[in-house]
């Protein structure tokens, strides 16, 4: 039972870890798509509950692609990373 249990938490971290929901394998097939297939209803519902759609496929062909891909996500990553500290500079900030 444990074993069964760790998937859903290995999803849970790899999501909270910035994972995409939709991203495909070299074939096309997403999270959702395998899980599905495998019977795993509890990864089905989470990964829709954070947007997964059944039908959209992102497959990564090229290294271009990939490189494209990383940059995009490291973009986001400093995106959130700088309102982050906005956000906190401005909570230090005093009631004028």
């Amino acid at each position: 039972m444990q074993r069964k249990k760790g998937h859903i938490e290995l999803v849970k971290f790899l999501i909270g870890q910035g994972a995409e929901v939709d991203r495909g394998d070299n074939k096309g097939e997403t999270a959702l798509v395998a899980a599905s297939k495998k019977g795993k209803e509890e990864i089905v519902r989470f990964l829709e509950s954070k947007g997964a759609k059944k039908s959209e496929k992102k497959v990564i062909k090229t290294q271009a692609q990939r490189e494209e891909w990383l940059a995009e996500k490291k973009e986001k990553r400093n995106e959130a990373r700088t309102a982050e500290k906005a956000a906190r500079r401005a909570a230090k900030q005093p009631a004028v």
